[in-house]
């Protein structure tokens, strides 16, 4: 194991965090096991080469609503597909559609792997056919149809290198049936009081549930780990926030980790914080 971060799970806490240029540190009754900050949209706060997995959970965006922020989940498949979208025009009952040269170089189509196109048509005229082709596809109006409109296209292709996917097992589980090691997830409120109220009754009433074998629970409520180390008082520096401006609003909720922004001519503290 390379590196382990754990708190005390009878209190809130973040196991792990990673601050990059712009970060801030969150506070509040949260437990959170990884967090990884870096100023609103600039750069990576994680990146990961190779499978990036997610178990038991949700992959989300979260975004800002007059609710607070609200999460958006994404769609799942067995395969690996890649999509575009768009709009094009039938001219006397025919349009030709050529893919985004980008999003061809990251697909692969072949007889094998053919594209899939789903059309709607944003007006009057009879039915219409798609005739799929390896760098786009035609749209023909049925029975010898002339019309002139408009409509939209949605295209799907394999991704390139992954094209034979399907399903795949994931050994950490180990085998068998592991339908008990994931329970059923109640509904998130999208009211803040209540989504805290949730995320409150829900440690209050924690209880363990089935791993696989040589799995161990090391944070829960009554974890009391037998070994703590902890650096010197001589060695422990404290850390002042670098004067400059920053660069987003945060809410009160959030701390700015007082990295200077890159113009400022100010040298940024690099030195280990310490979080209590």
């Amino acid at each position: 194991m390379g590196v382990l971060g754990n708190y005390n799970g009878a209190a809130f806490g973040i196991g792990a965090y990673g601050i990059g240029f712009g970060g801030g540190i969150i506070a509040g009754n949260f437990d959170i096991g990884v967090v990884g900050w870096r100023a609103n949209n600039s750069n990576y706060s994680g990146y990961f080469n190779g499978n990036h997995v997610i178990a038991n959970g949700t992959k989300t965006a979260s975004v800002p609503t007059s609710k607070g922020n609200q999460l958006l989940y994404v769609m799942e498949s067995p395969e690996v597909w890649f999509e575009d979208f768009g709009t094009a025009n039938l001219v006397n009952g025919v349009a030709k559609v050529k893919l985004d040269e980008m999003f061809l170089e990251t697909v692969l189509i072949d007889e094998e792997h053919p594209i899939h196109v789903f059309v709607q048509v944003n007006g009057e005229c009879e039915d219409v056919y798609v005739v799929k082709g390896m760098d786009g596809f035609t749209v023909k109006e049925k029975n010898n149809g002339k019309s002139n409109v408009e409509f939209s296209y949605r295209i799907v292709a394999k991704r390139l290198h992954f094209p034979d996917h399907r399903f795949g097992n994931d050994p950490v589980w180990g085998p068998g049936d592991t339908h008990k090691y994931s329970q059923r997830a109640p509904k998130r409120p999208i009211d803040y009081d209540e989504m805290v109220k949730q995320d409150m009754e829900a440690k209050k009433n924690w209880k363990p549930t089935p791993m696989p074998e040589g799995f161990q629970y090391l944070n829960t409520p009554d974890y009391k780990p037998e070994l703590e180390t902890q650096r010197p008082a001589s060695s422990m520096k404290t850390v002042e926030p670098n004067p400059g401006p920053i660069p987003v609003s945060l809410p009160e909720s959030i701390q700015d980790t007082g990295l200077a922004p890159a113009d400022s001519g100010v040298k940024p503290d690099m030195s280990a914080k310490r979080m209590k």
